[in-house]
């Protein structure tokens, strides 16, 4: 099946907004996330930045609940190649750097043993979760009538939203960063697949970006008032936190709106993760995060730090989507070696 370019676009973006966020969140402005020092003028810049950025991990979740996840034994064995590739990658980049030690076990910990001794790539681990449960998930969805999915997806917003991040209830999700919570955002992507038409994709276009950019600046400003005044908000930064949920949402309908193909989008499209990979991980991170951190504090302006970051995010993202498309070329020989097991399930369906 050919990958729509909106979607591989859509993917590219989120991408970026994540990058972007971290080099904000562990290099430029570290305070923006706790407000230790009170509200300046870059705290609001950044807290507003944020809003448009922090959507980007419930994008991702979207468009698999919007497109369906299948569960091939390809595509775990791709995930596991992938993930062995960039873990010993950056193994050896930081002992090459001097900021971890050369131990040779670790070399079959990082690459051979990857899925059991992730230290870092929380999200891997919950979308790898997510990857193995998606058939149970996709058939309940096929079953289930509008008023049952709508009933569902209630009593999951009453347990996620209202018990988890509205009143940090320890015994549920407070933050978001957990298995229950994608296969929350899988199934509301589903929906929007499902009973959300694309008939009429400029009334959706403009619906998505009112969606979008309001949670935005709604997220900037209760970032601000929460600091200032000292008002709790539940936590804000939880993926599971409601505004930015609905914020996801309209952005993926208003890349969803537009139709369009194009062979180099998607080929970028298929490395993007490449770059979540390289650089959430210590290794990389402990170089690049304080190198950049004293570059930014050089640049006298914050309207010229913002469009550095970006750059220099687009800039690291180009590279890891230039590696990866060499890994997938280097790997080609053994990506396809389990689709025997593919195939024994197709026939058996």
């Amino acid at each position: 099946m050919q990958r729509k370019s909106n979607i591989e676009l859509l993917r590219i973006i989120a991408m970026w907004y994540i990058l972007v966020h971290h080099l904000i969140v562990h290099a430029v402005y570290p305070d923006v996330m706790t407000g230790q020092n009170g509200v300046t003028s870059e705290y609001a810049v950044y807290s507003i930045l944020e809003g448009f950025l922090y959507v980007a991990v419930n994008v991702f979740i979207l468009i698999s609940g919007y497109f369906g996840i299948k569960l091939r034994a390809r595509r775990v064995w791709s995930l596991y190649l992938q993930c062995a590739f960039y873990g010993l990658l950056t193994y050896i980049f930081g002992v090459a750097i001097g900021v971890a030690p050369l131990v040779p076990h670790t070399f079959i910990t990082k690459s051979i043993l990857i899925f059991s001794h992730l230290s870092s790539w929380w999200f891997v681990v919950c979308y790898l979760m997510l990857m193995v449960i998606s058939p149970l998930i996709n058939y309940g969805m096929q079953k289930m009538n509008k008023n049952e999915y709508v009933w569902v997806l209630a009593c999951l917003t009453f347990v996620q939203i209202y018990l988890g991040w509205f009143w940090q209830k320890s015994a549920y999700d407070i933050s978001g960063y957990s298995f229950i919570n994608f296969i929350y955002v899988y199934l509301i992507g589903g929906y929007l697949h499902r009973y959300v038409s694309d008939r009429k994709p400029e009334s959706i276009r403009k619906m998505a970006i009112l969606l979008y950019g309001g949670c935005a600046l709604l997220f900037g400003i209760c970032n601000i008032v929460r600091v200032y005044f000292k008002i709790p908000f539940g936590n804000l930064w939880a993926y599971n936190n409601p505004i930015m949920i609905i914020g996801a949402i309209g952005l993926v309908l208003f890349l969803h709106s537009y139709k369009f193909q194009s062979n180099i989008v998607n080929r970028i499209g298929g490395g993007a993760f490449a770059a979540y990979l390289i650089t959430d991980i210590p290794y990389v991170g402990d170089f690049l995060y304080p190198h950049y951190g004293e570059f930014s504090q050089s640049i006298p302006s914050i309207v010229f730090i913002v469009l550095v970051t970006f750059i220099a995010a687009a800039i690291v993202l180009s590279l890891a989507c230039a590696i990866d498309i060499i890994r997938v070329w280097a790997m080609k020989p053994i990506i396809g070696v389990f689709d025997w097991i593919d195939e024994w399930v197709i026939k058996c369906e």
